[in-house]
């Protein structure tokens, strides 16, 4: 879908006016989305569909990358546990130091604003390597990867310490 205008009393995407089906002028980096939080959930009854065609190829993202960040475990897509990818692998981060600038670091790599920090494993305890301890950003940072920690894999906690974050 391309150019899609909607009036806002629609009840689905599919009664906004758009180009038409696989017709569009744009790429990936266009791509839309929203995110809807405290919104009651709702079932997507879609159209009886049976060809669309020249349909792009599917879509392929690249491997993580160091210093990469996750939230899992959360309601929404804005909150969950940090996790962050070093060494080839997704580590949790240990709550010790864990505090609002540390959280707003880590919000802004996701394209939010701010952050709230949460802690003791209230998004879920991970799994695996704790990658980072006594993390302190001043906020200001563009990674947590640039924040001061105690090294990586170098901890004294547990997963039931796991750090998350409530973005907005």
């Amino acid at each position: 879908m391309d150019d899609v205008s909607c009036q806002g009393n629609e009840t689905s995407l599919f009664h906004c006016s758009h180009h038409g089906w696989g017709r569009h002028n744009c790429g990936h980096n266009e791509d839309a989305s929203v995110m809807c939080i405290n919104a009651p959930a709702t079932t997507l009854q879609t159209p009886n569909i049976t060809e669309i065609e020249n349909l792009p190829e599917p879509v392929t993202y690249p491997p993580s990358s160091e210093g990469s960040v996750k939230l899992v475990g959360g309601n929404a897509p804005n909150e969950g546990r940090v996790e962050i990818y070093h060494a080839g692998v997704w580590g949790t981060i240990c709550d010790d130091s864990w505090d609002e600038r540390d959280a707003t670091v880590v919000c802004r790599m996701l394209g939010y604003t701010r952050g709230r920090a949460i802690m003791l494993a209230a998004f879920g305890a991970g799994t695996g390597q704790i990658a980072m301890d006594d993390v302190s950003c001043l906020g200001n940072e563009l990674s947590l990867s640039d924040c001061q920690h105690n090294g990586w894999l170098n901890h004294n906690c547990a997963h039931y310490e796991d750090a998350g974050v409530s973005c907005f």
